[in-house]
């Protein structure tokens, strides 16, 4: 206890970022609390085994969101953005970030001060940038870059995306994005400024080609092995008909196609669909098939597609009741909850085992150290 006490944060944004909740503690005081949340949370469910960390838990990111906004002293800032107050922290490095990634954030400020590209302003409609997407695959150091903007036109001259490719040789694709709403999001894509628009990462030994704005796990070294162990306490085989909801790029329905029948992959997001039928192909998967579609939707309106075995990764409102239903009338046998939020996943299992499942796996992973969001896999089986 006295160790922990005397323990000082490491970034020293800390208090003003917020970003990283847990940045004063301890990593494996970090993994403790953590436990403890789940065990609290879910445990009455069934056993909890012991949360999985990470050997070097800095600078796992593969994704950074950044802001920009006009200061009076400073000018241009990128940094940040801090929800609690809707306000901006300028920085110009992150210690859970990759480093190739924060290391584009002076040549970007740099080079919109030089081309006088401004910060957009939601509310009077002036200036144009509002926030940049920056990804790397992992193992391949492929690096998409994604301008979002508030005014439906491309703002960025031959000169500019020359030298930010002069400076960073590894950006392999840089896309344009338009959002003229107060709401922060991902809009609509304009024009691909360089390259093709996607990306290269690996996992599990395959190869996935992704959109910058598609859905993906930001760290990559743990979704190797949250993936991994899902698959292998569901105890698949070659007879299950498998249905992956909310599939994102297509990654754990592709890893798990070698161990079933069948896998269905369900997706709302139209750039993360096309990716994942991209994926299927580069990875000579023949036993997928793809859906766009909202996951809760396609689960009521397909019960008999003959799926034994259900894998969820819902956001963090985790199932409606709907979707658990639809789960319940397919009289799925197994169901592979990936969960973020350790609330609306307590939730979720209460409901179900009401409905004839029963919780015989549960175990986190910690996919985000130094915050306090919480991973968890849970594995039910149908007992009636």
């Amino acid at each position: 206890m006295d160790n922990q006490a005397n323990f000082k944060p490491l970034c020293d944004k800390y208090r003003k970022c917020s970003g990283c909740q847990l940045q004063n503690m301890e990593y494996e005081r970090q993994l403790a609390w953590k436990n403890a949340q789940i065990k609290r949370k879910i445990g009455s469910f069934c056993k909890v085994e012991p949360i999985i960390g990470m050997d070097y838990p800095n600078n796992y990111r593969n994704k950074l969101n950044l802001f920009f906004k006009n200061s009076k002293s400073n000018g241009m800032i990128a940094g940040i953005y801090q929800s609690a107050n809707e306000g901006i922290v300028g920085i110009d490095d992150c210690m859970i970030c990759d480093k190739q990634t924060t290391e584009i954030i002076p040549t970007l400020l740099k080079l919109m001060k030089s081309f006088k590209i401004k910060p957009y302003n939601t509310d009077e409609h002036t200036g144009y940038i509002r926030n940049v997407i920056i990804r790397k695959g992992n193992k391949t150091g492929e690096i998409a870059l994604l301008f979002i903007v508030g005014k439906k036109e491309n703002r960025f001259k031959p000169a500019f995306i020359n030298a930010l490719l002069k400076s960073h040789p590894n950006i392999k694709t840089i896309v344009l994005n338009f959002n003229d709403a107060k709401r922060l999001y991902n809009g609509e894509r304009i024009e691909i400024l360089y390259g093709n628009g996607k990306i290269a990462t690996e996992l599990y030994g395959k190869t996935f080609r992704i959109s910058p704005d598609a859905f993906c796990q930001v760290n990559s070294a743990q979704t190797e092995i949250l993936y991994s162990t899902a698959l292998d306490k569901a105890d698949l085989n070659k007879n299950d008909v498998m249905i992956d909801a909310y599939c994102g790029s297509g990654t754990i329905g592709i890893v798990a196609s070698d161990k079933v029948k069948r896998v269905i992959g369900v997706e709302i997001n139209s750039f993360s669909i096309a990716d994942a039928k991209e994926n299927a192909q580069i990875n000579n998967v023949n036993n997928i098939e793809f859906f766009c579609d909202d996951s809760e939707r396609f689960m009521q309106q397909n019960t008999d597609c003959g799926a034994n075995v259900v894998v969820t990764d819902p956001p963090r409102a985790g199932c409606s009741k709907k979707f658990l239903d639809a789960i319940c009338i397919l009289s799925a046998q197994r169901v592979v909850y990936i969960s973020c939020n350790v609330d609306s996943l307590a939730r979720d299992l209460s409901y179900l085992s009401k409905r004839g499942y029963k919780a015989k796996f549960a175990q986190g992973v910690d996919m985000f150290p130094f915050t306090k969001g919480i991973e968890t896999i849970v594995v039910l089986e149908k007992t009636n």
